[in-house]
């Protein structure tokens, strides 16, 4: 039995790829640490909606998914919209830290804190940060607090 060049060559790739895929099937399943995914607990579209003295009516949307939430406000005094791509979520504080992408907040960081979490509701506090550490470090704010806007009840859409 005689065999070409070619012949011994896709005899030994076919061979080659076996052999790798079933060692891929005994692969060790553990993750390195800075592979593992956080994800938000909750999902859906949730709007705030307010009026700002002398300059109208505005809307303010938070889109949750597992892994980013899509934001959008619109209205007389202010209109955008941007992704944040989820950094990280502490289930304990509920703090959830993103970055920015598009809409001007490239790579910004935001820190956002959840409270009174309902199927029909979410209080949110929201805070642009100067950098990641900022989000990290922040302490929850206090329930009467107005900066950043404070406190804010987002009714589920």
């Amino acid at each position: 039995m005689s065999f070409s060049i070619s012949k011994v060559g896709i005899l030994l790739s076919a061979s080659a790829m076996l052999i790798m895929s079933f060692a891929s099937c005994f692969k060790d399943e553990k993750q390195p640490i800075s592979e593992v995914k956080t994800q938000l607990p909750f999902s859906g579209k949730y709007v705030w909606k307010f009026t700002i003295p002398n300059m109208g009516d505005q809307v303010s949307e938070h889109t949750f998914f597992a892994d980013s939430i899509q934001y959008s406000m619109v209205g007389n005094a202010y209109t955008n919209a941007y992704t944040q791509v989820l950094v990280s979520y502490n289930a304990e504080e509920k703090r959830c830290i993103t970055q920015g992408k598009g809409g001007g907040k490239d790579s910004v960081y935001f820190l956002m804190f959840f409270k009174d979490v309902t199927a029909d509701a979410i209080t949110i506090y929201k805070k642009e940060c100067k950098n990641k550490e900022e989000a990290e470090t922040l302490a929850v704010p206090d329930d009467n607090t107005s900066a950043d806007h404070g406190w804010n009840v987002y009714n589920k859409k």
